[in-house]
């Protein structure tokens, strides 16, 4: 269905906090050059502040007017931008360059670099546009949409994008399962993208003696935890004290199974989840 907004508003910024929307699609299949789904998590949830406008960003709402009037005069129809809501999962959102309602017909268009441009000449989808594509066909419910490759100098290339079924299933599934991380606050995996190379001699002599000391731990436990087994088979299953020890034998509560409380069901425990917690782990490179 159409929402009425104006893509760019406040309003239109507020609604996409509240979606996924096509643009983040090839971000949470793991595609996206520019950002992670770590980092996406983090700007939906207000974690981190949104990335700014890139100047590359803003000469292409610059031109996109330009390019869109290409098109119309090609496919001979008017080609407005719309915002598309889906009824099955609200949640699904897309902010569409050009969209004919009485033909179903969408369009995106791309300022496209040379190298972008060039995979577009082949007659395929750039790796990294995929998935925004396939997912605009999803929550516009079309079988085949246009990608238009603009170069303001000339030899732009207008595609016919069919929809694939079969990644549209696995979009859909990864989609979803951002999404319930999101009301869950429950972020996804960081990639290597998401750290901070460091190669500095303090932070090397710190990682080298914590490697170091980990390795003395885990022997340890390992030794401690045989002892331990030792201790059992000697105690008879009884607690025993001695030679400075106190070897307890202890029984304690199993966890409450909450999805078994009937009077819970169809209560929202999200709403009574504490604030997020940071903290770190330290593990191997």
């Amino acid at each position: 269905m159409i929402i009425d907004l104006q893509q760019g508003s406040e309003e239109w910024h507020l609604w996409r906090k509240t979606h996924i929307t096509a643009s983040m699609a090839p971000i949470i299949m793991g595609v996206s050059k520019w950002t992670t789904p770590y980092q996406l998590f983090c700007e939906m949830t207000g974690l981190s502040p949104p990335k700014q406008q890139t100047e590359v960003m803003s000469k292409g709402l610059e031109l996109e007017p330009i390019a869109r009037c290409e098109v119309e005069e090609g496919l001979d129809m008017s080609l407005p931008p719309c915002v598309l809501q889906m009824k099955a999962w609200d949640w699904m959102g897309a902010s569409l360059d050009g969209y004919n309602a009485e033909n179903k017909v969408v369009l995106e268009i791309k300022l496209a670099n040379y190298t972008d441009h060039s995979v577009a000449a082949s007659g395929k989808v750039p790796d990294h546009y995929y998935p925004q594509v396939q997912y605009q066909m999803m929550v516009a419910q079309v079988h085949t949409m246009y990608y238009y490759s603009y170069r303001p100098e000339g030899g732009s290339i207008l595609l016919e994008v069919k929809r694939d079924v079969e990644y549209c299933s696995q979009l859909l599934e990864r989609a979803a399962d951002f999404w319930r991380r999101l009301q869950e606050c429950d972020p996804p995996d960081l990639t290597d993208r998401d750290y901070e190379r460091r190669d500095d001699e303090d932070w090397k002599r710190y990682a080298k003696e914590i490697l170091e000391l980990q390795k003395q731990k885990n022997l340890i436990e390992e030794s401690l935890e045989g002892l331990r087994k030792d201790l059992e088979e000697l105690s008879n299953g009884k607690s025993c004290i001695g030679g400075g020890i106190r070897f307890s034998r202890q029984t304690r509560k199993g966890q409450i199974d909450y999805s078994r409380v009937n009077e819970l069901k169809g209560v929202n425990l999200e709403d009574y989840r504490k604030s997020p917690v940071t903290f770190y782990r330290i593990g191997k490179e």
